[in-house]
């Protein structure tokens, strides 16, 4: 492992990744200006990847020996993301932010992680939930995995969704809109296949109902992404449900799962809004 400067190079799950660079497939980018998938600013670090426990590891043995300012990770979807992120933060103990990647990951790894260590910046990750409305509290019970619900504040999970979206006017297959989120306010997102409700991170025992309205949604997306300093890790769900098409001076990515920093520190979480801002 040594220090090098690095490119951000993102690419649609289509197309080619650029091998000297570090990022993964995103679902389509927001557009404006000059932007395209690179980030225009190489910053100075250290990559790894592997397994989970690979790129705890790794983070550990840099962590003892730079000062690492913030990280990007990027997840290749293979489940327990909720607890790599957790550890990987408390080992970091910096800004973190990344995402899910639209398609598989470069290297087939579990993870990639880059350790920045530029001296040249000073780094900032900011997340955003757009859904403001906190509707009530609820006790969520999970079925084989923590992916799983199957009862809501006692009732079937399947069932107590639909009742909830016909009280907020909101179809049946529309998961996007209404959702929970953990105590820190990061989402999940949930699907239903068959009668079984699952979701794309791991429930809490009492979750957050939360609402964002159709009309709010493209203005609190275009007003975060709307940065020419950052790299904005969004999410695919929340593109979904747009109006119109996003714009930014900067590089918006639309991912499946967002990291996210809270008051604890990083977490994973899904229809959310996390950039790293880069600044002189």
């Amino acid at each position: 492992m040594r220090k090098k400067k690095t490119r951000l190079c993102f690419y649609e799950p289509q197309g080619r990744p650029d091998p000297l660079g570090f990022g993964c497939a995103s679902l389509g980018f927001a557009r404006g200006g000059d932007t395209s998938g690179a980030f225009p600013l190489p910053l100075e670090g250290i990559h790894v990847c592997g397994s989970y426990e690979e790129c705890l590891k790794g983070a550990g043995m840099v962590s003892g020996l730079e000062r690492i300012k913030a990280a990007i990770v990027l997840l290749n979807g293979q489940g327990g993301e909720n607890g790599f992120v957790r550890r990987l933060s408390s080992i970091l103990k910096c800004p973190v932010t990344g995402g899910g990647a639209a398609a598989d990951a470069v290297n087939e790894a579990d993870a990639e992680v880059l350790l920045i260590t530029d001296a040249d910046y000073e780094f900032e990750v900011i997340t955003e939930n757009i859904h403001s409305q906190i509707l009530g509290k609820y006790r969520l019970e999970p079925g084989r995995c923590l992916r799983e619900v199957v009862r809501i504040d006692g009732e079937d999970a399947a069932g107590w969704l639909k009742r909830k979206k016909g009280e907020y006017g909101i179809s049946e297959e529309d998961f996007e809109h209404l959702t929970f989120s953990d105590e820190n306010h990061i989402n999940a997102h949930f699907r239903q296949e068959g009668d079984r409700i699952f979701c794309g991170r791991d429930i809490e025992e009492t979750m957050l109902l939360r609402l964002v309205e159709p009309e709010e949604v493209n203005r609190r997306m275009q007003e975060f992404y709307e940065d020419e300093e950052a790299v904005v890790f969004g999410c695919a769900g929340l593109k979904g449900i747009t109006t119109g098409e996003i714009r930014t001076r900067g590089l918006g990515l639309f991912l499946f799962g967002e990291v996210c920093m809270t008051a604890d520190g990083a977490e994973f979480g899904n229809l959310m809004l996390s950039k790293l801002r880069v600044r002189r």
